[in-house]
Formats: C-alpha cells, structure tokens, sequence
C-alpha cells in the first residue's frame, strides 16, 4: 500500500514536470486559436447525477455526487458535423446549486474521462479506431488517470455505453437520445491495476436537455474536487498545469 502511494505521488510530480514543459506550446496553440489545444469543440448539456448505491452520503459514494449537473461532451480534434475517427472527451462539473451559468462555487466537483486507455494505446494502439465518432452516448469513457475518492481509495471511474441512436452526426443523436429518454449514462469506478476490471456502479449520469451556453462555459480544474474526488498520477499532473495555462490564454484572447 505504501509503494503504491508513492508511485501515485511520483507519477503526480512527473506529470507536474512535463506539464510544465508543454506549457509554453499549449498557451501560444491556445492564444492563437482563441480556443482549446484540443478538445476545442463540444457541446454542453444539463444533467442530474441519482445515485444507486445507497441514499446516505456517509457509506454512498453516488449519494455524495448527487445532485444537478453540467456535462461537457467534446471531439478531441474534430468538428461536431462529422462522423470521423476521433478521442472523445466527458467532462462532468457536479454542481452545489441549480445555477446553469452561475461561476463554480465551494461544493463544485469536477471530474474528466476520455474514450482511451493509456497514452500508449492512443498512439500505438486502436483506441481511435473502435470509438463510435458518430454517437458521443455509445461509448465508454474512462478517467485513465487514477483518482482518489473519499472512502473508497485509488481508482479509476468509468461511464458506460448507451445503444446507438439515429441521426445525421453525433449532436443530432445526442438531441434525439435527450427527447427519447434514452441519455443515462452508468457511472462506476474500477480498480487502477492497469487493467479495466468490472465495474461497480455508484451513479446514473441522467442528461436532461443540451444547454445554451457555450461548452467553454465548463472550464474543467483539478483543483474543484469539492465531493472529496481528487485527481491522482501522471495524467492528472499534467493537466493541472496545462488547463489553467490554456485558460488564461484563452481569456487574453477574448479580451
């Protein structure tokens, strides 16, 4: 148990390094571009998080999610018109009051996962080619990144896919899912051996309409961990220098 806390935290410095390295690249890419280095286009959706592993926010991981939702969908690098290959991303902030808008607050949570495994299997593997481009629902997105939950320890959470529903590109399908009913997603988590091991559910991610603000309304943070979930390891020390450094670059653009 002690060698895999140090891992975690050595790994969590690592990622701090090489955050820090990328910084430069990723603040010029952003200032250039007004926009995200990836994951730039998305849509934003509202949502409640029900838990379903019991009602009592003491014992029920899912119970202490609970409660209204922001839901940022996005193509790491393509548009939201097209079908082709692409990473997915799921970024989910857990909100303390019903203020869609509003700026986030003491109590916000917010969590990141991805259609991918590892660095590796996006670069050397097939992750790409077996994600659903087209339907952002019919995917599994994993936080890859280890994350540190309050009474339960290290881990990796995990949604899991919906069925394919019809529509020309995936924010028409994502639409005609919301008007159907058929938009909850099962959130878990799984154990971080490396391996994606069955999942335990804690959560239903119930998308309840496509919001009207812009997805930039979601600016995610590894330091918004207000339901005592903490982004751990290498992944998440790099973003917790290259969000912040994207959105300041970002804000000098819009003026």
């Amino acid at each position: 148990m002690v060698q895999k806390e140090l891992g975690t935290h050595i790994r969590g410095w690592l990622g701090i390094l090489i955050g820090l390295a990328l910084a430069p690249v990723v603040f010029f890419v952003s200032l250039i571009r007004g926009a995200r280095a990836v994951h730039a286009h998305g849509v934003l959706c509202k949502a409640e998080i029900v838990p379903i592993d019991g009602p009592e926010p003491e014992r029920s991981i899912g119970a202490r999610l609970a409660g209204p939702a922001l839901v940022r969908f996005s193509g790491a690098i393509r548009s939201e018109a097209t079908s082709d290959k692409d990473i997915l991303g799921l970024a989910l902030r857990l909100r303390t009051r019903r203020d869609e808008d509003g700026p986030p607050e003491v109590g916000d949570q917010d969590l990141i996962l991805g259609t991918f495994e590892s660095f590796a299997s996006v670069v050397f593997g097939n992750d790409m080619a077996r994600v659903n481009s087209g339907d952002y629902l019919a995917n599994e997105y994993d936080s890859v990144s280890p994350w540190r939950v309050g009474g339960i320890g290290v881990v990796r959470l995990r949604t899991l896919a919906r069925p394919p529903s019809p529509g020309d590109n995936r924010l028409a399908r994502l639409k005609a899912a919301i008007d159907t009913g058929n938009s909850e997603l099962l959130l878990g988590y799984h154990s971080n051996d490396g391996q994606t091991g069955p999942v335990t559910p804690i959560a239903i991610v119930k998308l309840t309409s496509v919001s009207p603000l812009p997805p930039q309304q979601l600016r995610a943070s590894l330091l918004r961990h207000g339901r005592s979930v903490t982004g751990v390891g290498f992944r998440n020390g790099i973003r917790r220098i290259v969000y912040p450094v994207s959105q300041v670059a970002r804000r000098i653009r819009s003026g």
